[in-house]
């Protein structure tokens, strides 16, 4: 069974966790964990609320793109 695509264009401006962690396919939990450890896109705290915003999360991913045809030169 393979991982359900992506729409990554149609992202909510601004997104919950539960919004954030389906679409990347990860636990409320895992996500925590990564802020706890400076790891993953930015977000915003709003009181004990956490956001991501889309623009953030787009850039993150771009900048963690891996390009195997690059590798090696």
């Amino acid at each position: 069974m393979s991982a359900p695509s992506i729409d990554l264009a149609n992202l909510p401006e601004v997104m919950t966790p539960i919004q954030y962690g389906a679409a990347v396919d990860k636990s409320v939990d895992q996500l925590a964990y990564e802020r706890h450890m400076r790891k993953g896109p930015p977000y915003v705290r709003y009181g004990r609320r956490i956001y991501y915003l889309r623009a953030d999360v787009l850039a993150f991913l771009e900048a963690n793109r891996h390009d195997p045809a690059q590798q090696g030169r």
